[in-house]
């Protein structure tokens, strides 16, 4: 008699055989075991770094932003997480931070501490404003508590209005660091740039440094500019305003690294710039997308996947540097600690983590073959 139990191992036996994924899935959640272990003591030096820390988020709702979210309170015992979120027409920001949680993400965290969403708090504001538009009373409380900032919000079109982005990018990283400057308690503070946000045309075939670069301008004097011209003026100057940049994404970019490098003072900030982010290797779940941010490589995948996409354009030669998600969030929690860590021991210099795929480099002609063995 065949049990359910029998046929299920069977079942397993046959999906390992003809499923290659499941195969590589199962794979990766044994090796996870060990680090959930490791996890669940928090007792390593991050952990008890962010043990009962209060911690000021901006990019909440993005990819590596949820990301980071799930990994700070399933691995770290921290006290309160202010997640700063821009209300939109048809939603609030306390229901934009409810929406989040319906995320499959999170998932894991809920069987693990059903009750984390309690420490979590809605703060309304939005990057493009003076301190953020934050309340006043709300932004008095921030200063008395938060011990860590991490600054993750962006416009991240490519294809984006000068005027949008340079108020949003730049602008945004200026209040980071005037809410910084005013935290009484604070330990750390974490910008998250792009690895890209000097790769030039003019530099192409170059390598990239840890170190700061030469801004293309003045970052007070793009948003006097933004803020004086119309849009009409703005279109017709921003060729050539942007220049070696390819878009007006990495052009900010560029210009918000120069914020901090003029405005950190002595303040423990650190930068983490990532390559082109795709789905989660092994945490929380292997294979994990946000799929609001498919897009890229993984965006690709899917769309031929689907039978969306036939061809594109690209050459088969030219290496692509992608990282998964939970790497560039294990960079930027850790780069957390290091700063304050750096800070305490007298070390005020900022430092710049770039989280890329060097030693393991990719062309487009394998990953394309990739795609199509896949399909």
């Amino acid at each position: 008699m065949l049990t359910s139990q029998s046929w299920l191992g069977g079942l397993e036996h046959n999906t390992k055989e003809m499923d290659p994924a499941f195969k590589f899935e199962q794979t990766v959640i044994a090796r996870n075991k060990y680090l959930l272990e490791t996890a669940e003591r928090e007792n390593s030096p991050i952990q008890r770094f962010y043990r009962d820390r209060v911690v000021f988020v901006t990019g909440g709702t993005g990819f590596i932003g949820k990301l980071l979210i799930e990994k700070l309170f399933r691995t770290c015992a921290i006290k309160k997480m202010l997640i700063m979120i821009r209300s939109k027409k048809d939603s609030s920001h306390h229901q934009r931070l409810k929406k989040i949680f319906e995320d499959p993400v999170f998932d894991e965290l809920r069987k693990i501490k059903p009750n984390f969403e309690d420490k979590i708090v809605a703060v309304e504001g939005d990057i493009s404003d003076i301190r953020f538009g934050i309340d006043v009373k709300v932004w008095d409380t921030i200063i008395e508590e938060v011990d860590i900032i991490f600054h993750m919000a962006a416009v991240v079109r490519f294809d984006g209005q000068l005027k949008t982005t340079i108020l949003s990018n730049v602008g945004g990283t200026k209040e980071a660091l005037r809410l910084g400057k005013a935290c009484k308690k604070l330990r750390s503070l974490v910008y998250v740039s792009t690895a890209y946000s000097h790769a030039t045309r003019s530099r192409i075939g170059t390598k990239i440094s840890e170190e700061f670069e030469k801004c293309p301008a003045s970052p007070d004097i793009l948003i006097q500019l933004v803020e004086t011209l119309n849009d009409e003026k703005l279109k017709l100057l921003t060729p050539s305003l942007i220049e070696d940049w390819p878009n007006t994404y990495y052009f900010s970019k560029a210009a918000a690294e120069e914020v901090i490098r003029t405005m950190a003072d002595d303040l423990p900030v650190s930068i983490v710039k990532p390559a082109i982010v795709t789905s989660c290797h092994r945490e929380p779940a292997p294979g994990w997308i946000d799929m609001n941010y498919a897009y890229g490589p993984s965006g690709l995948l899917i769309a031929a996947g689907l039978g969306l996409l036939h061809v594109f354009y690209a050459d088969v030669n030219v290496k692509v540097n992608i990282v998964p998600a939970d790497m560039v969030t294990n960079a930027v929690v850790a780069a957390g600690w290091q700063s304050a860590r750096r800070h305490a021991a007298g070390d005020k210099e900022t430092r710049i983590y770039t989280v890329s795929n060097i030693r393991n480099p990719v062309k487009w002609g394998k990953r394309i073959n990739g795609i199509n063995t896949l399909i």
